[in-house]
Order: structure tokens, then sequence, then C-alpha cells
């Protein structure tokens, strides 16, 4: 299974960055992707070489965020595989992401929120 489901980069770049705490790097890395003609989060993922082609290409990165990316954004995919199966590909709103500045963990869409 290529796809977490078919045609939603979208979704799954918005979820995997939920789930990283890094939100703030939607629109920077939805741009990569569609520059680049990747057309899933995982074939980046899975190509050493797409990955750091990605983190080079996010110039306003700190080190942390970097970091971050690296040693979590493999973990945060599966994260969001095993979520979307337990609840049937469905809304991610209360899947726990972690909070970029103190490494936390923290609920999306808690407090109103909606994405």
């Amino acid at each position: 299974e290529k796809h977490l489901e078919d045609g939603c980069l979208e979704q799954d770049l918005s979820d995997w960055l939920r789930v990283l705490g890094l939100t703030n790097f939607y629109e920077q890395a939805l741009d990569w992707f569609h520059e680049m003609g990747a057309a899933t989060l995982e074939e980046v993922l899975e190509d050493g070489d797409s990955f750091d082609s990605f983190l080079e290409a996010m110039p306003t990165l700190s080190v942390l965020e970097r970091n971050k990316f690296v040693a979590h954004g493999e973990d945060a995919f599966e994260t969001m595989r095993a979520r979307r199966k337990e609840r049937g590909a469905g809304n991610l709103s209360s899947v726990p992401s972690t909070d970029a500045s103190s490494g936390a963990a923290v609920h999306a869409g808690v407090g109103g929120s909606s994405y």
C-alpha cells in the first residue's frame, strides 16, 4: 500500500507535520512536494536522497526542528498509519503530536481548533 489515502498528499503531509509538532512548515513542505513531483509522503521518507533534499529545501529549520524530522519522521509516519487503521482512515484530530519547543506530547484539536 503506497498511499495512506489515495490522492491525499496534502492531508498526509498535514497529519504528519501535526504528529511531529511542526505544522508551521506545511506550506513550505507542500511547495517542495509539488516542485519535486513527489506523489506521496511515503516515497520521500523511503528514499534517503529525497528526504535529504526535502530538509535542505527548508532553510528556516532550526537545528532542533531538523533533528526532529530526522529522528522522528518515520516514527511519526508509522503513528499516523496506525491511528488511521484504528479509526478507519478517519480524522486525526486526536492523534497526539509533539510540541516542537518542549518535546512534550500535545493533542491536536484541543481547545476548539479544527483542521
